[in-house]
């Protein structure tokens, strides 16, 4: 018998990076050209949005210390298993 994953699941953390955050940062970036270029109007982050005003993620390394999540609770909020077995 075989069994296919569908999906594992997903998690979207509560905090959401949109184009004006980004805008707001001043980082040579404004809404217009974020969506010119990539398309994406938001974004979800495990990172507090102050944490990254603050810091503009200079040090990636200390992103674990600063998430609101660890990989395990991300991991365990996304733990929604679809399977289908044939037959």
């Amino acid at each position: 018998m075989q069994v296919y994953v569908h999906g594992i699941g997903h998690f979207h953390p509560e905090n959401v990076i949109d184009n004006a955050f980004l805008e707001s940062l001043d980082v040579g970036a404004d809404r217009s050209w974020i969506i010119e270029r990539v398309g994406i109007h938001t974004r979800r982050t495990v990172l507090p949005l102050d944490y990254i005003r603050t810091t503009r993620n200079r040090d990636p390394r200390s992103n674990r210390e600063a998430s609101l999540y660890t990989d395990i609770e991300t991991g365990s909020r996304a733990r929604k298993w679809r399977c289908v077995v044939p037959g």
